[in-house]
């Protein structure tokens, strides 16, 4: 274990010591609470064998979960692959400003609607219909093998009947205005793209980090759309790049002229996420 974690941290790997543990642990299809108790147990030579297999995924820079299959967000644990972007803790946030406002909604009102709009593989919807099963939720996405990964996802938490997965453009597809906006879409410029991690640009789906010379092509039709889909007194859940506050707030001005923003930070401080209050 030990010198496997050194090969991970010399290919530049920060978490090598715990993506060690993660890998044997996939390899021996244990939890961590069994890697402890196992800890100074004989590793069968067909179990090393899977085990060196998998660090040597690891150690040519692909992403864990590509790796295992799956990573955890929100509690749950998500089937990944190629074929969608890889959950990120910061986008949690998304989903508690959501149910912190479905809350509200619960009692007195119509039915709730809302749309995540990139579902990918349907981390964000699935886990506010988790939590929230009296909502309308829809799930748009242009890719047709995300929305086979995301089904599979709603699948596997008994949730395939609480969502309605769309193939189309961002609001597109949707068959009615909804309540509540949630996005998290490709915000990386060009330029910036070139400079991450290996794990991102040559392993994960580009398209699901580029829009366009300024990272906000995709918004700026996201928001050109807004006003036919989103309902009065409705709103808006936006991840972005901390740089890109000042633009999109004259981006979202330019569509919703009257509504009110608020800028929310990540666990690691930085601005992550606005809320449109149209």
């Amino acid at each position: 274990m030990a010198q496997s974690a050194i090969q991970l941290a010399q290919v530049g790997i920060k978490s090598a010591r715990l993506d060690a543990e993660l890998l044997l642990m996939s390899a021996l299809n244990i939890s961590r609470e069994k890697l402890i108790t196992r800890w100074t147990d004989h590793i069968h030579a067909d179990q090393l064998a899977a085990f060196q297999l998998l660090l040597a995924r690891r150690l040519k820079r692909e992403p864990l979960a590509y790796i295992t299959g799956n990573k955890e967000f929100y509690g749950m644990k998500f089937l990944v692959d190629k074929r969608v972007l890889i959950p990120r803790p910061e986008t949690e946030i998304l989903i508690e400003r959501t149910l912190h406002y479905v809350k509200q909604w619960e009692f007195g009102h119509d039915q709730l609607a809302l749309v995540d709009v990139g579902t990918g593989c349907g981390n964000i919807a699935i886990s506010i219909a988790k939590t929230a099963n009296f909502v309308k939720i829809f799930a748009t996405d242009t890719s047709p093998e995300a929305l086979e990964v995301a089904r599979i996802n709603a699948s596997l938490q008994s949730l395939d009947q609480n969502i309605s997965f769309l193939l189309g453009d961002l609001l597109a597809p949707l068959p009615q205005p909804v309540n509540i906006i949630i996005a998290n879409l490709p915000y990386i410029s060009e330029s910036k793209y070139e400079g991450l991690e290996p794990e991102i640009t040559q392993f994960e789906p580009r398209e699901a980090f580029v829009s366009g010379v300024d990272g906000l092509d995709h918004y700026r039709h996201l928001l050109a759309q807004t006003p036919q889909f989103l309902l009065q007194n409705g709103i808006m859940l936006l991840e972005i790049d901390p740089e890109q506050v000042p633009a999109m707030r004259a981006l979202i001005f330019k569509y919703l002229p009257q509504s009110t923003i608020e800028v929310l930070q990540d666990g690691q401080h930085l601005d992550r996420t606005i809320l449109v209050k149209a």
